[in-house]
């Protein structure tokens, strides 16, 4: 269960979490972020920053409604909402007209995990509560419909209001067993139902803590210990936050809640715009905050009896959480735990709800690829976009595996103009393919002719990158022109009924860059069922990557991917580096992209064989 030591660096995040709320959102006082190469120093749009703690997204039958309140109103009640064991807990952040002191939360939080605990121990009179949380987890449909049942029960409604107009949501998790390695052979829920030995704590390994954030390991443990319906949920596991170097994870709507009602596609909407933040928000809580840094936390783990051992300045840290008094704890008002009335129907979704997460667990496939050998400086030394390196190596990596490409899907950024967010930078190419074949003998070619057609290949992928975070994308323009046709009762032009037009918009390799200095990635499952998903965090000397797919599909497989895309880094490494002169030498041939030609054959759409 939650221990002291745990709520106390919860603390500290939850303090972060208030002052940025409070502080930024309202004033739009955030310092402007602009733009570091293409158009350097070029404004970038900072709305969505500003809509953290203020967006939720209401389940409807045909689509959700995603609502943003722009300005705080004075008299709603300022709150968070704490799930612990399943549990649902408001704690206002307001009480005497001030703000929650860090001694003042860490009381709360001790007392919702006590009363939590006593509640599911039998040792209390408050009753258990269903496990609502996971009926965010069902289909959007079918969690529309027992929407509408709850909110015919006044005290349910004014529970789902509640929790619409939080801040933010903390979940409290109970800890996960910890596994050296996760395969495609294991089994999600039998893992779980064994033993816990908390020996082995420290071995958590990374594919674990990234199942954990995706869809809490399954309905044995932390599955419904969430709302994924609302944007800021922050996480704190016990003993999962020691691996991963940082005390808490922020989920911004990227979890299981995403799922499509006819594929069951596991992925995540809201690319690097909210992530990226969210990781540099937690950078800096552990740079801020040096209970949270690394050498205090394994401390912990290999202290948990006592602080005997412990460093001096951590440990006057301890002493002085043990020692405080909290005056102010007889002045509180104690969390208010939610009451649900359900009825037979309701109850009956909840059950379905947790077998429907229990399948998507065993079916995502998981592989975190760290590759060692170099990182986004080497492309530099031959004038190469690092970027574009990394997705040709994703190109060659499916072709090896594969044999062929398939329509990808990088996201990319177009902040640059007021409101948007994202648009898509296509990644597979003639060029790719003619050097793919080149790479694996399919044509027979020089190493120089090689890095020619690599050279070209990655002059390709740079020219198109810029093109669309400058706003020439070719794939948010069809989109206006297809919604307003649709929008006014038009007749959709033939070129949307196109066969290649539509096998081109389903992306079987869906990738985005998330960079952060710190050793930390993002994750989400592949957007079809036939597909992988691949986020890459790129760090100087080294580059992280997050492979998913699913199991139900024979021909797919995240740890061969994984491989692939390590031999991959290795040989264009040393390709380039057989004739660094020549890898810098720019293509002789000219980048001749338009949106006629790449929506044409030429580009590559009927490679899929």
């Amino acid at each position: 269960m939650i221990n002291s030591l745990m709520i106390m660096i919860v603390c500290t995040s939850f303090l972060l979490l208030l002052y940025f709320s409070y502080n930024f959102p309202s004033k739009r006082s955030l310092p402007i972020d602009r733009a570091r190469h293409s158009k350097k120093g070029q404004p970038f749009c900072m709305e969505q920053y500003y809509r953290l703690f203020s967006s939720y997204r209401y389940p409807g039958k045909t689509k959700d409604i995603l609502v943003t309140t722009s300005e705080r109103d004075p008299f709603d009640p300022e709150h968070i909402i704490v799930i612990y064991l399943d549990q649902f807990f408001v704690i206002d952040v307001i009480t005497n007209g001030s703000r929650l002191s860090e001694e003042d939360i860490y009381n709360q939080l001790r007392r919702v995990t006590q009363f939590a605990e006593e509640s599911i121990a039998g040792e209390s009179e408050m009753e258990v509560q269903p496990r609502v949380g996971a009926l965010t987890a069902l289909p959007r449909n079918k969690w529309a419909e027992v929407y509408e049942q709850l909110c015919q029960d006044p005290e349910n409604e004014g529970n789902l209001k509640t929790i619409a107009k939080s801040m933010f949501v903390l979940c409290l998790d109970k800890p996960i067993q910890a596994v050296e390695e996760l395969d495609e052979t294991t089994d999600i829920n039998g893992f779980l139902n064994e033993t816990n030995d908390s020996n082995n704590l420290n071995k958590r390994d990374d594919v674990s803590l990234a199942l954990q954030l995706l869809h809490g390991m399954g309905s044995s443990f932390n599955a419904a210990n969430r709302w994924y319906d609302k944007t800021m949920q922050n996480n704190s596991q016990n003993q999962m936050i020691y691996q991963a170097r940082v005390s808490v994870y922020l989920i911004a709507s990227y979890s299981i809640c995403m799922r499509n009602s006819d594929t069951n596609q596991l992925f995540n909407p809201k690319l690097t715009c909210f992530d990226r933040w969210v990781i540099e928000l937690v950078k800096s809580f552990s740079e801020l905050h040096t209970i949270t840094g690394e050498p205090y936390l394994k401390s912990l783990i290999n202290n948990s009896q006592g602080i005997e051992n412990l460093p001096v300045n951590h440990k006057k840290e301890v002493k002085r959480w043990k020692l405080v008094r909290f005056p102010s704890v007889c002045e509180l008002a104690y969390p208010r735990r939610m009451k649900w009335n359900l009825d037979n129907n309701s109850k009956s979704m909840i059950d379905y709800a947790l077998n429907e997460i229990d399948k998507i667990a065993d079916d995502l496939d998981l592989y975190i690829l760290r590759y060692k050998q170099y990182g986004r400086e080497f492309p530099k030394t031959v004038n190469m976009s690092p970027d574009s390196f990394i997705q040709l190596a994703l190109q060659l990596a499916h072709f090896k595996l594969h044999k062929y490409l398939v329509p990808t899907y990088e996201s990319a950024s177009t902040r640059r103009f007021a409101l948007a967010r994202v648009d898509n930078i296509r990644a597979c190419s003639m060029p790719a393919l003619e050097w793919c074949k080149a790479m694996t003998g399919q044509t027979k070619c020089s190493t120089d002719e090689k890095i020619r057609l690599l050279r070209k290949a990655m002059e390709w992928q740079t020219e198109i990158m810029l093109e669309t975070i400058l706003g020439h994308g070719v794939d948010n323009h069809l989109l206006g022109l297809r919604q307003i046709a649709l929008d006014h009762g038009k007749e959709l032009p033939n070129i949307f009924k196109d066969p290649s037009y539509m096998e081109s918009n389903r992306f079987r390799l869906s990738t985005s860059q998330v960079p952060t200095t710190m050793d930390a990635f993002m994750c989400y499952g592949a957007v079809v069922p036939n597909g992988y998903g691949a986020a890459y965090n790129p760090h100087p000397d080294n580059i992280v990557v997050v492979i998913s797919c699913w199991r139900t599909n024979p021909n797919n497989n995240a740890s061969k991917f994984a491989e692939m895309l390590d031999s991959a880094f290795t040989e264009m490494r040393e390709l380039v580096l057989s004739n660094p002169q020549l890898a810098k030498q720019p293509s002789n041939e000219p980048v001749e992209w338009s949106i006629a030609k790449s929506l044409g054959a030429d580009v590559g759409l009927n490679v899929t064989g």
